[in-house]
């Protein structure tokens, strides 16, 4: 399994605030994730779409801001993450987010009897 931090962080947008310094929003990691697994540079067939949807649904209804990711949909991630491009500046942590996915050991019940 990988494990996501999912926790907003702080990037710089054009313009200035009302103080004068430079501009800042949250950058939102579950959206971000969404919006790359459906985004239309994927070109998704009808069996793709549901199975990318379907993750979006696990990744929106996680608790906390730890996603834990079967190898098969880390794998998916990585690829739709692959086939997007014009990444910015304000992108960089989420794709190393990504990209650098811890692994967690998976840990087997045993059996009851």
């Amino acid at each position: 399994m990988r494990r996501i931090d999912l926790s907003s962080y702080t990037v710089e947008v054009a313009g200035t605030n009302p103080e004068g310094g430079p501009r800042t929003d949250n950058y939102n990691v579950r959206r971000s994730i969404c919006l790359v697994l459906m985004s239309p540079q994927q070109q998704h067939g009808p069996e793709d779409v549901l199975d990318a949807d379907m993750l979006c649904h696990k990744v929106r209804e996680t608790e906390g801001e730890t996603l834990l990711l079967e190898e098969s949909e880390y794998k998916r991630l990585g690829s739709a993450l692959d086939k997007i491009r014009g990444y910015s500046i304000n992108d960089v942590e989420f794709v190393k987010r990504i990209r650098n996915a811890g692994e967690v050991p998976v840990m087997v019940k045993p059996e009851v009897v």
